[in-house]
């Protein structure tokens, strides 16, 4: 058998945690408290911390008065996402007992559709953007670059009239005809002067926009004034300038 090098009343026992209850679906806005109970015989329990990934949403409060110590933690989502919570209890020893749950994503009712090359994104009727599918350029808009088969906010907190997916770019407006574009931008296809690309919506400096409409490495859209403007891959003539060349 193994020998028991602890000595007598040293706590090597992390605590019992139990998650009770917790909704099943998140509500954006509203506020979401998930509790249980914790106990340590030993050294007795110290706290109940819950995380968010690694960002920690607090610790809970414990009715010590209660023989099970009955914990609980609420927080108010500010996004329409799945939350992956890790409870983490601790005792006076610093032994930690950890637990997952997970709190489920929304449904979401989109008003509006827009397919591009291999990703789609949408909107609600609030104005708010999701993107999925291939992220490799940056088009899903969410601050990264990995593939989403399910859907994901872009960022930015932009509230957006129209949303239109391109090759491997994606481009929206506002409904101050302000013009958004982010993915891939290697032919100058996201209107900021540059070849470069963006996983976050950039703004189209300089003008305002009534329309956009987005081909696999071109974008062109109308001005106020009904002027159509093109720019980024150019070599088959697409922009319209007589001319075969990229333009930025």
């Amino acid at each position: 058998c193994d020998t028991y090098t602890g000595g007598v009343g040293v706590d090597v026992i992390p605590p019992y945690l139990e998650v009770q209850s917790a909704p099943d679906v998140v509500q954006v806005g509203e506020e979401l408290t998930i509790g249980g109970v914790v106990s340590d015989f030993q050294s007795g329990v110290h706290s109940v911390t819950v995380f968010d990934g690694p960002v920690s949403l607090g610790a809970a409060a414990i009715d010590a008065t209660d023989p099970e110590h009955v914990w609980d933690l609420s927080f108010t989502p500010d996004q329409a996402r799945e939350y992956r919570l890790t409870v983490v209890a601790t005792d006076v020893a610093g032994n930690e007992a950890r637990t997952l749950i997970t709190v489920g994503a929304p449904p979401l009712d989109f008003t509006t559709v827009s397919t591009g090359g291999n990703h789609t994104c949408a909107l609600t009727g609030a104005g708010v953007a999701y993107c999925w599918g291939s992220g490799w350029g940056g088009q899903l808009g969410n601050g990264a670059i990995d593939n989403s088969s399910t859907p994901v906010e872009v960022a930015g907190g932009l509230v957006i009239d129209a949303i239109i997916a391109g090759g491997n770019h994606t481009c929206a407006l506002t409904a101050a005809a302000e013009a958004y574009c982010w993915g891939y931008g290697g032919s100058g296809q996201l209107g900021r002067g540059s070849t470069t690309s963006s996983d976050v919506p950039e703004q189209i400096e300089g003008a305002q926009f009534e329309s956009l409409a987005l081909g696999e490495s071109h974008t062109c859209g109308i001005d106020g004034s009904g002027a159509a403007l093109c720019w980024g891959y150019g070599a088959y003539g697409q922009i319209g300038n007589d001319e075969t060349t990229d333009s930025l």
